[in-house]
């Protein structure tokens, strides 16, 4: 690509701190401080492509140049910490903070705006340390923040406090510093961040954090596209940055690997193996057909291949489908792809099993040896799909009356102590929509479910099936009725509540264990009329950002 000069201001910190004197390890320090000025430090890239993105290890690198000559031009100490705004250009609101110690402890913030929910964390660190590096998060846009800053001696005693303030920039997607929350019950909702994955138009390239009280707390930077899931190793963070490009991120922000996968396109999901590779749901851009391959990558190399071809798995039945016609439901929304199987989740069962859902067929498929010789173990879902095609023996038998998933989304795996081997539990979100355009001369009708993309008079669902692989069976065995979403969606078991998006409604819901809702979060600003919403997960970032 062809390089030209340009100057790119990385802007820190103005900050004022508050600090006491230091008092003796044993001595605990009293909650009140005062403040003082700190000196403003900037960060100067004086190269970038033509389209400039953080996702370039060469711009990441000039950063940590001038990160790390600051370091050593001045001693950092909590009383004057060197501190600069998203320095590494992921995260809008973030801030980067460097400080040494005499004493080894830990570090604590609190996040303090008028008019908000205070917001606190402890930094994540392996043991207490005279040296002290973080990314703290939380910060609201626009508006001046309080930082309180609370250092702990290995004791857990508090022993100084520092504050500032900041105002940080506004998000660069101009997204709404709070959703509309609507609360239900005086249930406990889950500790953690929503983290919202997936919002089209106007928000595409760009993933947020927000908390029980609705307030979004980080707004993550990516170049372009939606990243639809998160994967986490080690002390990183592993996501998708646009159709053909991950990125590896570490606790401070910095990209400290890519990922490009050439002539392939990434799409909705991927997961780790217990061998620290990562499985990709796939598109091969030589081949006609879309959404039908798995990359297998190895996170520490780069390197990747085609792990499974599903034309090499279900060949025969693809001989019966086609693209979708100009008036079909996607091609009327310009998508006239060969799209025959849309796999749009994965999870992985044991060291060689996993499971798939596919959308176009309605259809939950497991495998086996899937690095090897691989097999189909079983389907799950309307029978009269496979019907007259060689797989119709895969189908596992329904024990019930219930209607079949259609459409679904997110299928989860989930073991339970209280089962046999050979028996567990796969939750999904099912969103009840019988669109199947794919199969030549085919018209499939599913009882119970919607044939329309918005239909006000339907619902979708939490479904929780029990799977007994000895006897061949599944069963429904949960469920919860949600306002309708024919596509994207996701649902996620957190501690003991459900969390439930429903995407065409952009509004997300967490539930008790007795299926009351708890509260709901509404994430459209009404200025974008088909925003969706692919995932909504929660996670409380313990070993990333924050300590237990």
């Amino acid at each position: 690509m062809k390089r030209k000069l340009r100057i790119i201001l990385v802007i820190g910190v103005i900050a004022f701190v508050s600090l006491f004197a230091f008092l003796s390890q044993k001595e605990e320090v009293k909650a009140t401080y005062s403040t003082i000025d700190v000196n403003t430090e900037t960060i100067t890239l004086d190269s970038q492509v033509d389209d400039f993105t953080y996702y370039d290890l060469t711009v990441q690198k000039d950063i940590q140049d001038q990160i790390d000559a600051y370091k050593k031009s001045d001693t950092y100490t909590l009383k004057n910490p060197l501190v600069i705004l998203n320095p590494y250009g992921t995260n809008t609101t973030s801030l980067y903070i460097y400080f040494e110690e005499e004493a080894k402890g830990s570090l604590s913030y609190k996040v303090k705006v008028d008019g908000y929910e205070d917001y606190e964390n402890t930094l994540y660190q392996d043991s207490a340390s005279t040296t002290h590096e973080y990314q703290i998060i939380g910060l609201i846009p626009d508006v001046n923040n309080e930082v309180v800053l609370t250092y702990k001696n290995e004791a857990g005693k508090t022993i100084k406090k520092v504050a500032f303030n900041v105002t940080p920039p506004t998000f660069k997607s101009g997204f709404a510093s709070s959703i509309e929350k609507t609360s239900y019950s005086t249930s406990a909702l889950s500790d953690g961040l929503y983290y919202l994955f997936g919002l089209n138009y106007t928000y595409s390239g760009y993933s947020y954090l927000v908390d029980n009280d609705g307030v979004v707390r980080s707004e993550i930077v990516l170049e372009d596209d939606m990243s639809e899931n998160v994967m986490f190793d080690g002390e990183d963070m592993i996501f998708s940055i646009n159709y053909s490009r991950m990125a590896r991120v570490n606790r401070l922000g910095k990209v400290t690997q890519i990922y490009d996968f050439d002539n392939y396109e990434i799409h909705h999901d991927y997961v780790l193996n217990e061998e620290g590779k990562a499985l990709i749901l796939a598109t091969n851009n030589d081949k006609e057909s879309v959404e039908d391959i798995i990359l297998l990558l190895d996170l520490e190399s780069g390197g990747y291949q085609e792990l499974v071809d599903f034309d090499d798995i279900l060949g025969e039945y693809k001989s019966l489908t086609s693209n979708f016609s100009e008036d079909s439901t996607w091609g009327s929304w310009g998508d006239t792809s060969w799209d025959w199987l849309h796999f749009n989740s994965i999870t992985l069962v044991g060291d060689d099993e996993m499971i798939l859902s596919s959308r176009e067929t309605s259809t939950i498929m497991k495998l086996s040896n899937i690095y090897d010789n691989i097999t189909i173990d079983y389907f799950i879902g309307d029978e009269s799909i496979w019907e007259d095609t060689a797989y119709a023996s895969y189908s596992l038998n329904k024990v019930g009356d219930f209607n079949d998933q259609a459409g679904q989304h997110s299928v989860t795996y989930m073991e339970s102590d209280d089962l046999e081997e050979g028996q567990y539990y796969l939750y999904m979100y099912n969103n009840n929509y019988d669109c199947y355009e794919s199969r030549i001369g085919y018209t499939q009708n599913m009882e119970g479910a919607s044939k329309s993309f918005s239909d006000d008079n339907s619902s979708s669902y939490y479904y929780c099936y029990l799977v007994d692989e000895n006897k061949g069976t599944y069963t429904l065995v949960d469920e919860i009725d949600v306002p309708y979403s024919s596509i994207v969606s996701s649902v996620q078991n957190i501690d003991n509540n459900i969390l439930i998006n429903s995407g065409m409604q952009t509004t997300f819901y967490e539930y008790d264990e007795n299926h009351k809702k708890i509260a709901s979060f509404y994430y459209n600003d009404e200025e974008q009329s088909l925003l969706l919403g692919y995932r909504v997960f929660k996670y409380d970032f313990v070993g990333y950002w924050f300590q237990d």
